[in-house]
């Protein structure tokens, strides 16, 4: 799934690194999707990852990678699916939203 936010969030902080941004996403939101797979025993849709992705959680997701080189990386030191990076909390969120 694609960004729907090219300036900001995750896409938008690696457009503005060495990184390649097509290849980062792809690659964060494998890790992410395989990673976190339901939150409160409910599925995690590939549009609330987008979002997360696309929010300023991930805007600090990318920073993670630009500084630590990979996903991994940064799960390593701030869990993705912890209070770390706040993903749980912004998929709680999504939800209680209409969008």
């Amino acid at each position: 799934m694609n960004t729907n936010n090219t300036s900001w969030g995750f896409w938008g902080t690696m457009g503005n690194s060495d990184k390649d941004a097509k290849t980062e996403w792809s690659k964060a939101f494998d890790f992410i999707k395989s990673l976190c797979s339901n939150v409160d025993g409910k599925l995690v849709t590939d549009h609330e990852i987008r979002g997360f992705m696309d929010s300023k959680a991930g805007l600090h997701l990318a920073d993670g990678v630009v500084d630590m080189g990979t996903i991994q990386a940064v799960h390593a030191k701030w869990p993705v699916n912890g209070k770390g990076l706040w993903f749980v909390d912004t998929v709680r969120a999504f939800r209680q939203e209409a969008w």
